[in-house]
């Protein structure tokens, strides 16, 4: 895999690397994999969470959901 111009290690994603992973969340923002597996959801009253790792480049981040939307499911 090629890392040039890739801040790996650190806890810095460009701006670019951060707009493509929001558009497509399936792979890793740094190295491109799409071996990346994820914890379990997380949540407080405003905000949830997961952390997100990747199997090849070994790369960890925290995808943070914030809610959208209500849907009454039953009454």
């Amino acid at each position: 895999m090629d890392f040039s111009g890739i801040n790996v290690g650190s806890n810095y994603m460009t701006k670019k690397q951060k707009a493509t992973y929001l558009r497509n969340p399936t792979r890793c923002p740094l190295c491109g994999s799409d071996a990346i597996t994820a914890d379990c959801i997380e949540a407080d009253a405003a905000t949830a969470w997961s952390i997100v790792s990747c199997a090849d480049c070994g790369a960890s981040w925290q995808d943070i959901y914030t809610l959208t939307d209500v849907k009454i499911i039953s009454k």
